[in-house]
Order: C-alpha cells, then sequence, then structure tokens
C-alpha cells in the first residue's frame, strides 16, 4: 500500500518551563482535524453501551451523572 497524503495532529505540547498548550475547541471542529482524532474512552463506551442494549441505554447512562 502507497501513502499519498500523510497527517499528523498535535494534541498537546509541554514546553520546558512546564506550560502545557492544547489546541482551541475551535481548531478541534476542523474537518482535516475531525478525521485523525481518536475517540476519547467516554466516547468508545458510550458507543458500546448502544451497540449492545441500544439507543435508550447510553441515554439511560448519561443521566446518572
Amino acid at each position: 500500500m502507497a501513502i499519498a497524503a500523510p497527517t499528523g495532529f498535535v494534541s498537546n505540547v509541554e514546553f520546558a518551563d512546564g506550560h502545557v498548550w492544547i489546541p482551541s475547541r475551535v481548531s478541534l471542529v476542523n474537518p482535516q482535524i475531525a478525521k485523525v482524532l481518536a475517540t476519547s474512552p467516554e466516547e468508545d463506551s458510550l458507543l458500546q453501551i448502544y451497540r449492545s442494549k441500544g439507543l435508550k441505554a447510553p441515554v439511560d447512562d448519561l443521566r446518572k451523572f
């Protein structure tokens, strides 16, 4: 398989002085970035609940919080 156009995304940077930079929410809604972002553990969990128990289950799970 040939790779034509690799894409990368810097999700955070820690500088030598301890300052941490993370991208703004505006940056994260960019469609090109959305293609490469991994889902969060929370999103994965809710998706698993949805797949195994249907739509009502993740809604009920979210109501616990």
